[in-house]
């Protein structure tokens, strides 16, 4: 788990999860922007992450959008070097959940939590 370690962040991520967000939790999100000023392009994202990784921090990055997570994946890829592989899936279980089964599962861990 990257949170692991540092419940307040960890929180932060379930909060945000499900659309909870509390000024302390804004604030601290604040704190850890890339660019002030507007969103991060990905030249920003990618050369951040870096530096963060290379002081030996592991990074979390939240993007607003998939497409945005794609472009930062292949940019960091790119940069490696080498040959990216593209490999289709198959799916071969035929794995249809039960609606009522994940709600009966969704109600069981809120009567844990409350205990």
């Amino acid at each position: 788990m990257r949170q692991n370690g540092d419940q307040q962040y960890a929180d932060l991520l379930s909060n945000l999860r499900v659309g909870k967000m509390t000024e302390e939790h804004h604030n601290m999100l604040q704190t850890k922007l890339i660019t002030s000023d507007g969103r991060a392009n990905v030249q920003n994202i990618c050369q951040t992450y870096k530096t963060l990784t290379n002081k030996g921090q592991s990074p979390l990055i939240l993007m607003p959008k998939t497409s945005l997570c794609d472009e930062v994946n292949v940019a960091m890829l790119n940069k490696i070097g080498n040959t990216i592989h593209r490999i289709t899936a198959v799916d071969t279980l035929n794995t249809i959940v039960d609606r009522r089964l994940i709600k009966k599962c969704s109600k069981h861990k809120t009567k844990a939590k409350k205990m």
